[in-house]
């Protein structure tokens, strides 16, 4: 193939990939921006609420700073690697990669100091923090109940694993200002 026709086709592989990744980034936005913090907390996390969130986690919505699902960050991974292939991220908006960081930040924060196992004992003998023996405890709380917490626990940890490897990728991203981050 001559050189000019492989040179148009990446040109046109990266346009498509560049532009998949702004449409993507700018639903992100759009979707935050539409979030309405005057809302009752109720009304946004309840199962009949109709407002397109699939982009945040239903339980941060009704946060002043909603997470991004684990989906919605493994896909912006996907599509900031398709782009780079073709071209460094600098044809991004620097506000725009700044704001997306932001919002990956939020995730990674979120678990900085998360401890999958506080105040869930499960098995074993003994007091545990609160001074109650396991029966005590077992009264409260079934076992469903706590391994239940330790899932959601795990749940927001890889939500903050897939962040930082999202806010890595953009931050390795080629020649990128240095007004990043």
């Amino acid at each position: 193939m001559p050189i000019f026709i492989l040179t148009t086709l990446s040109s046109i592989h990266h346009s498509a990939a560049l532009n998949k990744l702004i449409n993507f980034i700018s639903a992100i936005f759009e979707s935050e921006d539409s979030l309405s913090l005057t809302d009752p907390p109720t009304t946004l996390t309840s199962p009949t609420f109709t407002h397109e969130n699939h982009f945040f986690l239903p339980s941060s919505l009704s946060s002043q700073e909603p997470l991004l699902t684990t989906e919605i960050t493994h896909k912006l991974i996907k599509l900031i690697n398709k782009a780079r292939k073709y071209h460094p991220l600098e044809d991004v908006e620097v506000e725009d990669l700044s704001r997306v960081l932001k919002i990956l930040e939020r995730a990674i924060r979120e678990v900085e100091a998360l401890d999958v196992f506080k105040n869930v004992r499960i098995g074993g003998t003994g007091k545990n923090d609160n001074g109650k023996t396991k029966e005590e405890e077992d009264e409260n709380e079934d076992e469903d109940a706590k391994m239940q917490r330790v899932e959601d626990r795990i749940e927001k940890i890889m939500n903050g694993i897939e962040a930082a490897i999202a806010a890595f990728t953009i931050m390795t991203g080629g020649k990128l200002s240095k007004q990043i981050g």
